[in-house]
């Protein structure tokens, strides 16, 4: 998700330096290029996990059964 949205950075388990190291990325961030971040994961979750999206999906797997 975050790589197809580009609405936040990737943090490998096990590491605290990395999340450190993104807080102060987006800390250090302007906040305009911050907000986007926002807006493109709103975005990203609203058209491919919307209810009816997710529904959709559900409905095209059920017929494959049949």
């Amino acid at each position: 998700m975050l790589n197809e949205a580009n609405a936040g950075v990737f943090i490998p388990t096990g590491n605290p330096d990395s999340i450190v190291q993104a807080i102060h990325y987006f800390r250090d961030m302007n906040p305009d290029e911050r907000n986007l971040y926002g807006s493109r994961g709103k975005k990203w979750v609203e058209e491919n996990h919307s209810y009816e999206n997710i529904a959709l999906r559900y409905y095209n797997k059920m017929m494959e059964l049949f």
